[in-house]
C-alpha cells in the first residue's frame, strides 16, 4: 500500500483507533511472494522422484 493513500489512515471501526495501514502490515499484504514448490514441468524434466529411485 502506498503510504500517502487515504486507505492507510481510514479507521477500520469508527469508534476505534485501528487503521487499515496497521491491518495491512499485520497480515503481510506488502510482503514479497516466495514460490516454494517446483512446477510439475520442472520436476518431470529432471525425471521426477520415480526415476531417481525415491519412490515410497
Amino acid at each position: 500500500m502506498d503510504e500517502d493513500s487515504d486507505d492507510d489512515v481510514k479507521l477500520v471501526y469508527d469508534d476505534d483507533d485501528l487503521t487499515w495501514d496497521v491491518v495491512a502490515r499485520a497480515t503481510g499484504v506488502d510482503d514479497p511472494i516466495y514460490h516454494t514448490r517446483i512446477s510439475t514441468n520442472a520436476s518431470s524434466s529432471r525425471g521426477g522422484l520415480y526415476s531417481q529411485g525415491l519412490e515410497h
